[in-house]
């Protein structure tokens, strides 16, 4: 068995994310999962003739881009909002495996329409676009909705931008149904923290408790679980640049 990463003189992230970057294993799950996802939104679409306003939503960061180059620059450095900023400034990602059939199915259907809900800042979602759209993971009439603040949180997003359109980000594509969602974190598909993340957790466990319309990409990198779903050690990060 080879030593842990901090033994051999790694990154205590290194293994992660060489699976991440190199592994058939983590291609083939990804393919999997938007496989999935694509026959359920199919099957949505065909229960809802008739359905003109409905959407996927998806976050970016290790759900259609992977940010695995830029894990390997930090070499499991805390994250820092100020780098990950000026990273992207200069350097573009690669689409997550399976997400650009996904969105091109998706697309196809009837009524469909893609949002993608994300904490990147308002200064990087233009550059964010770009990315996408280089990825192939951009289409005609997509919606972008990054963080304006710590409190604008994704559940709030998803609820008064997308659900109700009372957001002035998307007010103006009216308020649409959500049919899935895919994320590499809890906080994509609900805002659970501490004893209830641990309460759902047993209780998937137990009997598969889990919403089929939520779509789990793999991300062993980094997530809320490395400071026990604690949201207060969650969202200290670093934006205070110079």
């Amino acid at each position: 068995m080879d030593a842990h990463p901090e033994a051999r003189g790694l990154p205590p992230d290194a293994t992660a994310v060489a699976w991440d970057r190199d592994s058939l294993e983590y291609a083939a799950v990804c393919s999997e999962i938007y496989g999935s996802g694509l026959r359920y939104v199919q099957e949505f679409a065909k229960n809802h003739p008739g359905l003109k306003n409905w959407c996927v939503v998806l976050d970016i960061d290790d759900t259609v881009l992977t940010t695995a180059p830029f894990r390997v620059e930090e070499r499991g450095r805390a994250f820092n909002g100020c780098r990950w900023l000026k990273w992207n400034q200069s350097h573009f990602l690669d689409a997550v495996p399976g997400a650009k059939r996904f969105l091109d199915g998706v697309r196809r259907l009837p009524g469909a329409h893609v949002v993608f809900i994300t904490d990147r800042r308002p200064v990087m979602l233009e550059r964010t676009k770009v990315n996408l759209r280089r990825a192939g993971l951009w289409g005609k009439g997509d919606l972008l909705i990054g963080q304006d603040n710590p409190d604008d949180t994704k559940q709030k997003r998803r609820r008064d931008c997308v659900e109700r359109a009372i957001d002035p980000r998307c007010k103006a594509d009216g308020p649409m149904m959500i049919a899935a969602l895919f994320g590499d974190q809890v906080l994509d598909f609900k805002s659970l923290y501490g004893d209830a993340v641990r309460s759902a957790r047993a209780r998937i466990v137990r009997d598969g408790a889990w919403d089929p319309r939520y779509f789990v990409l793999p991300n062993p990198m980094y997530g809320a679980w490395k400071v026990g779903y604690s949201p207060e050690k969650w969202h200290a990060k670093d934006w205070n640049c110079r």
